[in-house]
């Protein structure tokens, strides 16, 4: 019997550990499309990479309250990993975006002045469609730096947006499930008696 309900506490275990990380893989695979979705203005470079972190480290949070999961210290590491994979997510749609529209773009363009010549048609859609380094050289471009001659910085500054990312994730992630703080030790000096003296 001991043997068995061992057992039963570790399935038990297990079965919820599985349903807290199928939640909280989620709601940060819709924390990134909703980042997605939202408008260019308020992508600042580096704060919303913040945002997202922390975005991930919260729904986590409100997920495991609200269907009453229980707490491990496993869990911080892999949010902050699911906030870097998050954001790396929403950069990867973006491109995916980004490049689909430019594809677009030049099929309307060639459409209008249709070329006789296949090959050179060929040639030049190869051209128009971006790679990743003219996709994040343009993301960066409002920075004062030359990627064309380093492709090498672009690629460290999107290795920073996802490092902050995972750093506000684990830093909201530790906030909200920091050990409550030990009460005071209630003063009794008041319900000592004092001292008695003789009549």
């Amino acid at each position: 019997n001991t043997h068995w309900l061992f057992s039963s506490k570790i399935r038990a275990g297990l079965m919820l550990t599985l349903v807290w990380f199928f939640l909280t893989l989620l709601s940060s695979l819709a924390c990134a499309v909703l980042a997605v979705l939202l408008p260019a203005a308020v992508k600042k470079l580096g704060l919303f990479s913040i945002a997202l972190g922390a975005g991930v480290a919260a729904s986590e949070f409100g997920l495991r309250r609200k269907f009453n999961l229980p707490r491990s210290p496993a869990q911080g590491p892999i949010i902050i990993l699911l906030a870097g994979a998050a954001e790396f997510i929403r950069v990867y749609e973006s491109f995916r975006q980004f490049a689909s529209a430019r594809s677009e773009a030049l099929e309307r363009q060639l459409a209008e002045h249709p070329m006789p010549d296949e090959a050179m048609f060929e040639e030049i859609r190869q051209q128009a469609i971006p790679t990743w380094d003219s996709f994040l050289a343009f993301r960066y471009s409002s920075l004062p730096i030359d990627f064309a001659n380093s492709p090498a910085l672009a690629w460290g500054l999107l290795a920073v947006e996802v490092l902050l990312a995972m750093l506000a994730a684990g830093g909201l992630w530790w906030y909200l499930n920091r050990p409550a703080s030990s009460a005071k030790p209630k003063d009794t000096s008041e319900d000592q008696p004092g001292p008695q003296t003789a009549e």
